[in-house]
């Protein structure tokens, strides 16, 4: 085990061919090493934040007047239930006084 440790070491360890050893390799450097600063508008978040928040306002009272639109159907027909279960309630005693002696 330990001769193919040695041997495997060693194989990595091999000299450079002569050939190898004249070219220089240029690994993840540009070939053109100027930077350009192209030219670009500033994004103003400060003014996107103000929109943003105009635009969560709109929302935010569109989605209140939609919730009041959607509830008034529903409370107008649960008081008009508890009329007509007041108007039965009063009937039913009117009945009930009317058969006791």
């Amino acid at each position: 085990m330990k001769k193919y440790l040695i041997l495997a070491t060693s194989m990595a360890l091999m000299p450079i061919t002569a050939q190898a050893a004249n070219e220089i390799a240029a690994c993840g450097v540009p070939d053109d090493v100027r930077v350009e600063t192209p030219d670009f508008t500033y994004c103003n978040i400060y003014d996107r934040q103000l929109a943003y928040k105009e635009t969560r306002d709109t929302l935010k009272e569109e989605l209140l007047a939609r919730q009041k639109a959607f509830a008034e159907p529903g409370k107008r027909a649960y008081e008009q239930y508890r009329e007509n279960l007041q108007k039965v309630y009063e009937r039913e005693a009117k009945e009930a006084a009317g058969s006791n002696p």
